[in-house]
Parts: C-alpha cells; structure tokens; sequence
C-alpha cells in the first residue's frame, strides 16, 4: 500500500472512530443519568414513607383528642349540674347534656353564642357596674367577672327554655394552656330552686311562729290585766 492509499484510508475510518466516542459517551452519560434517577427515586421514596409515616403519626394522634374530647364530654355530660365552656371572648365552646336542654341550646354550634343574655339585665348591669375599668370592650360581663380575679362564685337567676328565670349558684373559673395563656373560662351552674324555697318555707314559719308568739303574748298580757 502506498502512502497514499493509507492517508486515504486513515481518513476514511476517522468518522467511525468519531461515532464511536460519542456512543461510548452517551452510553457513560445514561448510565450516570440511571443512576441518578434511581437515586432520586430512592430519596422520593424515601420522603413518600415519612411523610406516610407522619401522616399516620397526625392521623393517631388526631384520633386521641377525639376520644379524649369525647372521653371528656362523656364525663360532662355525666354531671347534673350546668356546665358550659367558653372561649376568650365569652363564646360558647362545648356545654354538657344538662346545660343544652335547660338553655335549650345544641351541644355544638353555639360559636356565636354567649351566657350572659340568659341572666337578668338586672344581675348584669350589677356585675358590670362592679368591674374595675379595662382597656378593651367587654363582650361577656360574666367572663370579664371571672377575668377579674381569676374565678367567680355568686347567686343568679338562669332563663330557662321555658322563659322562667330559676336561682342558680353560678362558679366560673378561667383556664389557661401549658404556656399560662388564658384559652377561657368553665362555667357550672347549681340550680338551687330547692334551698330557696327551703329558705322561704323557713321564713314563712319563723314569721308564722313570731306572730303566734306576739299574739300569744298579748293574750296572756290582756288575760293579767
């Protein structure tokens, strides 16, 4: 072969050598490309089982405040007493069985429900008449009562569903989170129908028996005379 043939040959192999490279690269460059799509997908699977994961974690736990918030209406519920909670601006947040039939409210969705219309505007005006002054306007006088040294405990008369005010001893007391920030106020509330009209029998006799007695005295007084 003369020099050139082979020149002429050597140029005619330079694009197959050429080819050759390129193929080989693309062939590094997929296997790279593979490989770092199954690690990506690793890494994808990876967070999909945490946040599966976490998921599971939100969804128990969301399922434990449900018992307990039922565990905990149960136990209201179980108490023959009045009991109500609100929010920080006096709105109804849960109330037990006893409280719902007496106000003749449903146990849920009082959000824009407040106690205090079901008291006298009387008590009211007297509750509010007694608050030392506050730099925000009061929504509840009840709530802003109880805010104002941290409980209350007085006598008032509680509307009823049937529209009949009946006497109540009324205790509200304020609740706070782990932090001390106050989340609102739990309100029970004692009917106490049965010691007042005790209170009023025994009135009755004690006057009854203190006019038998005057009368009694005068007769014996008139009778020595």
């Amino acid at each position: 072969m003369n020099p050139r043939q082979a020149h002429r040959n050597r140029a005619d192999d330079g694009p197959e050598l050429n080819l050759g490279v390129e193929v080989d690269a693309l062939r590094l460059a997929n296997a790279a490309l593979q490989r770092q799509l199954s690690a990506d997908a690793e890494h994808t699977d990876a967070v999909l089982r945490e946040l599966e994961t976490q998921r599971d974690d939100l969804r128990k736990g969301y399922l434990r405040e449900q018992d307990l918030a039922t565990f905990t209406q149960r136990v209201i519920n179980a108490i023959g007493n009045l009991v109500v909670v609100v929010d920080t601006s006096g709105k109804l947040l849960h109330l037990n069985n006893s409280a719902a039939v007496y106000l003749g409210l449903p146990l849920t969705n009082n959000q824009d429900v407040i106690l205090d219309p079901w008291l006298p505007e009387d008590e009211l005006a007297a509750l509010r008449a007694a608050l030392p002054p506050v730099p925000w306007p009061i929504r509840s006088v009840l709530l802003e009562t109880a805010r104002s040294s941290g409980q209350y405990r007085g006598e008032h008369r509680l509307r009823g569903v049937d529209g009949i005010h009946r006497p109540f001893l009324l205790e509200a007391t304020l609740l706070h989170n782990r932090q001390g920030k106050e989340e609102g106020a739990v309100v029970s509330a004692t009917d106490i129908s049965a010691i007042k009209n005790l209170e009023a029998h025994l009135r009755e006799a004690k006057e009854t028996a203190e006019r038998a007695t005057g009368a009694k005295s005068e007769f014996l007084s008139n009778m020595s005379h």
